[in-house]
């Protein structure tokens, strides 16, 4: 289901005169349920014609008509999804140099990395403050903590 398929301007490869091949590299689509969603989210445009995804490389393949739907529109859908499009290849038309996948990986991560130390900061404040708040309150009253249960039998 998930595979990628390499489509050529020869008759077998399901691409019609006139289509667009556009490669996404979607780092964060990592399970088939993510994949599921890119795809769902994409097969809903009009013109899209085939949709193949694969979560091994992070890649989205899509054929679409020109015509009715273009390529930033399939960008911004994928994104509306809540997925990042890390780099967008259109296979008729190669870049010199597509970014190499470990690139694309290390920016991800590196991005992941930066997200979390945003969280943590904030984090680790507020639980300070909630443990200077919990000692301090406890400081002018003794803590009692009071546990009883009964066991009845029949």
């Amino acid at each position: 289901m998930n595979e990628t398929r390499t489509l050529s301007d020869d008759p077998q490869s399901g691409q019609e005169p006139g289509e667009s091949d556009v490669a996404f590299i979607v780092p964060g689509m990592g399970s088939d349920h993510c994949a599921g969603i890119v795809s769902t989210s994409l097969k809903r445009l009009p013109g899209i014609t085939r949709v193949d995804t694969s979560i091994a490389s992070h890649h989205v393949d899509v054929v679409f008509d020109p015509a009715r739907v273009g390529a930033e529109r399939i960008r911004t859908a994928v994104e509306g999804a809540g997925y990042e499009v890390a780099a967008v290849e259109e296979k008729a038309k190669p870049s010199a140099r597509p970014p190499a996948a470990e690139e694309i990986e290390e920016r991800y991560l590196a991005r992941a990395w930066q997200r979390m130390w945003i969280a943590a900061v904030p984090t680790i404040l507020i639980m300070v403050l909630m443990m200077v708040h919990m000692f301090r309150a406890g400081a002018d009253k003794p803590v009692v903590v009071e546990f009883s249960y009964e066991l009845r039998t029949q």
